[in-house]
């Protein structure tokens, strides 16, 4: 059995008061909007509550940096894209948390649909993402951080996933194989162009230990 050194222990004891100093009533407030926002949702092929991704992309993002405002909008990145509209929007979301949150949540959320008034078809696949990597080079560091823990998670669950099941876990996704790797692909080299945040090293691991697989 390992015992923890006096180096070891004030590590953890830094680790701790920093987390401490990050919690507030502004994250409790988001916390309890996602929980209830999300709360009717599954992750995809699973039965495993979808909170577990918001909450999971917050502590990936404290790893990171401690603005408040990017912790929180981790935590309701996905709100504005997936919860019911007459339920929660961005007047409601800017309203709560700011605009500044309301700017960094719209920045990582895809528009899924056309335009409606136009007569638009539902986007496809591609052409979300096409139009989501592009709409990234411009979006403010604070964006790209959020977008990249996201994508760490997704990439993370996919590993457990492969070496689980196998080849298998891509027949749950809208997109096959060779379609996915295209976008992370994408995606890494648009982040590692606009942020020395170290968030993309690990990103590009986990996206290397994916192709690997």
């Amino acid at each position: 059995m390992c015992t923890p050194t006096d180096d070891d222990s004030k590590e953890l004891k830094q680790k701790q008061e920093s987390l401490q100093m990050k919690y507030s009533q502004r994250i409790n407030k988001a916390i309890r909007v996602a929980t209830y926002l999300h709360r009717n949702q599954t992750r995809r092929g699973t039965d495993i509550p979808y909170i577990a991704h918001p909450f999971a992309v917050f502590l990936i993002l404290c790893e990171y940096t401690d603005d408040e405002d990017v912790l929180i909008a981790g935590l309701l990145h996905d709100v504005l894209e997936d919860a019911d509209p007459r339920e929660y929007d961005a007047d409601k979301l800017r309203n709560d948390f700011g605009g500044q949150i309301l700017q960094i949540v719209q920045n990582v959320s895809e528009q899924k649909n056309g335009d409606i008034s136009k007569g638009d078809a539902k986007s496809s696949w591609k052409d979300r993402k096409e139009a989501y990597l592009d709409h990234l080079r411009s979006v403010g560091e604070e964006s790209l951080w959020v977008s990249t823990a996201d994508k760490i998670h997704n990439l993370s669950s996919t590993i457990e996933d492969l070496k689980m099941d196998g080849g298998v876990v891509w027949t749950k996704f809208n997109a096959p194989k060779a379609e996915q790797l295209w976008f992370y692909g994408e995606f890494c080299s648009i982040v590692k162009s606009r942020t020395k945040n170290p968030i993309v090293q690990k990103l590009d691991s986990l996206f290397q230990e994916v192709e690997n697989l």
